[in-house]
């Protein structure tokens, strides 16, 4: 059981001095916007979940309903940081950024807010299809930002009322502190972290020990890899859990395996499925890889992940798959079925694009 009331005000300090412009929509709803480029979030508590939510930018919005690829949305998710991705939250809505963050035990609240606003805005901000290359997560620098100020904000609002930190006993930020005065120009990589940090919490991480903390049988592979089998119906899928250079924890399941569908309605039709999956399913994201073709579901933990966070995330992509992964994979080979989806027609749950 969370403090929803205390952790309402560590969320709206933290999202304060990340973000810098924050309007209070309800107790639980707050509006951040960036100062340069105008970009809005909207943060969401639930008590359970911090939901974060974004219209897409122009570039984004280019490859939503009306006039696809859905597919270069699919294959942006697979470049976004720190689990964001593109999503079609209904039926004939624009494109989103979103991302979802399970309040479990032993999260460090604080740090996920910070990382994922930082995210967001590196999604809106950057060129996630290519046509405009600009600084990304993998680059290894911290994105243009004062790392002084950014760390020192973070340090602050750990130490709460002590040290004259952020945060006080309630919870609210101060009359005197200026939370633009220590708000970074641009998100940092890897979500607040340099890159030294980062590899650092990767080669502490335990991951067999994680896996077990998490309460889910698991296989160790040659590789490091561990697989771990998904809790479906009528058939037997395994998802991997990985360490990634880029994104850190990793859980992933395949859809298509290098299966990249020929005909454009069955890539459309797919596109869609996933797009509206990815608005549907809290954690989850439909990603193509660029390089191999191979279509998956993946929720992307960071470096740092709790074991409780880990055990969401395979329950998460269990529901994805045994909801959606069949369907895909239809979608992905019988043209027919696909028009029919795209079309809207009866039982196929389509829109007209």
């Amino acid at each position: 059981m969370t403090d929803a009331n205390g952790l309402s005000g560590t969320i709206e300090s933290a999202l304060t001095v990340a973000a810098g412009l924050v309007s209070r929509l309800t107790p639980d709803t707050w509006e951040c916007a960036t100062r340069d480029d105008g970009f809005r979030v909207t943060v969401h508590f639930t008590g359970e979940w911090l939901l974060f939510d974004a219209p897409a930018t122009p570039v984004f919005a280019d490859a939503g309903v009306g006039a696809t690829p859905y597919w270069d949305a699919l294959a942006a998710n697979a470049r976004l940081p720190l689990g964001v991705k593109c999503a079609l939250a209904a039926v004939g809505s624009p494109l989103r950024v979103r991302a979802e963050v399970p309040i479990v035990p032993d999260l460090d609240v604080v740090e996920r807010v910070v990382a994922v606003w930082a995210s967001c805005v590196n999604a809106l901000s950057a060129d996630h299809f290519g046509r405009n290359p600009s600084p990304s997560r993998r680059d290894g620098t911290a994105g243009g930002c004062d790392r002084a100020r950014f760390d020192g904000a973070q340090a602050r609002l750990r130490d709460g009322p002590r040290e004259r930190g952020l945060l006080s006993a309630n919870g609210n930020i101060p009359r005197d502190v200026n939370p633009s005065s220590v708000r970074p120009e641009e998100p940092p990589s890897f979500g607040g972290v340099s890159k030294g940090e980062f590899r650092a919490s990767l080669d502490a991480l335990d991951l067999a020990a994680l896996c077990a903390a998490a309460r889910w049988p698991f296989n160790a592979r040659e590789d490091g890899m561990l697989a771990v089998s998904l809790e479906v119906t009528g058939g037997f899928q395994q998802a991997t859990v990985v360490v990634d250079a880029a994104d850190g924890v990793v859980v992933r399941t395949p859809i298509l395996d290098g299966e990249v569908p020929s005909a454009a309605a069955c890539r459309d039709a797919l596109g869609l499925l996933l797009l509206r999956a990815c608005g549907v399913f809290r954690m989850v994201r439909a990603v193509v890889d660029a390089a191999s073709g191979a279509v998956r579901f993946e929720v992307v933990l960071g470096a740092q992940p709790t074991a409780d966070e880990l055990a969401r995330a395979l329950s998460a992509l269990s529901v994805a798959w045994r909801l959606a992964a069949r369907e895909a994979r239809v979608l992905a080979t019988d043209a027919d079925v696909a028009q029919a989806y795209l079309a809207g027609g009866p039982g196929t749950g389509g829109c007209r694009p």
